[in-house]
């Protein structure tokens, strides 16, 4: 009887881990259909279009010379100021202007990962719905209008989707500082320390990778139906919700 009753409970459980196993491949059956889709058509485009491999050196290159330029700005300011006996008296407002600076500097680091994206996805939309001549010397000419028509039709988009994500990455900061500072600080309970660090941090993750996402579906149909970002941001969030 004990020897029945092993095999009646293995047999249960293997039913319910053949039931589970079934309904997750029916489920995940079309995403991974669609992932596989995906890829292919990303092979494709990157075969016909090896310029696209360009796009994140450009990007890498243009964001080195932006930390440059914030670099270089920012030791100007921390140098003017007073010097009263071999001491730098520094302006108050000149420390104001180092966070616009600083902001400054973020939100167009943003813009330029946007605009990255945007032209990506303006040029891989009129390569996929049947423009052949964009193939042409590998797609640099097509990179090339793809990147100023973004910059002349969709400035504003970029600037509006950049500006809603600029500000987790002064929050993250921030929490991350609060958080290092409360972990260093003897006093309170360490455990409830760790929840709340895992709960904010979650929290923000999750609001910032929301608009990251909602922006780069709405810079999708910015440059599918020439529509403005809030355009492209609500048809996102509809097809978000459908």
């Amino acid at each position: 009887r004990a020897g029945l009753r092993r095999h009646r409970a293995a047999a249960i459980a293997t039913a319910i881990a053949v039931g589970v196993g079934v309904a997750l491949s029916c489920g995940l059956q079309q995403r991974l259909l669609q992932a596989g889709g995906l890829l292919r058509e990303a092979s494709e485009a990157i075969a016909s279009l090896p310029a696209l491999l360009v796009l994140p050196l450009l990007l890498s290159c243009a964001i080195a010379l932006l930390a440059a330029a914030w670099l270089s700005v920012s030791l100007y300011i921390a140098s003017a100021g007073r010097v009263e006996r071999g001491v730098l008296h520094a302006d108050e407002r000149l420390q104001w202007l180092f966070l616009l600076h600083s902001l400054g500097s973020l939100w167009a680091m943003e813009v330029l990962f946007h605009w990255a994206f945007c032209a990506t996805a303006g040029l891989i939309v009129r390569w996929y719905f049947g423009a052949p001549s964009l193939a042409e010397g590998g797609g640099g000419g097509a990179l090339l209008r793809a990147s100023c028509r973004t910059l002349r039709y969709s400035a504003g988009s970029l600037a509006i989707g950049s500006l809603l994500v600029l500000p987790g990455r002064p929050l993250r900061f921030l929490l991350e500082h609060c958080l290092h500072q409360a972990q260093t600080d003897g006093s309170g309970k360490p455990e409830l320390r760790g929840v709340a660090h895992c709960c904010l941090r979650c929290c923000l993750d999750v609001a910032t990778r929301h608009l990251q996402y909602m922006s780069h579906n709405a810079y999708v149909l910015v440059a599918v139906h020439d529509v403005g970002f809030c355009e492209g941001a609500r048809q996102a969030f509809e097809l978000t919700l459908s």
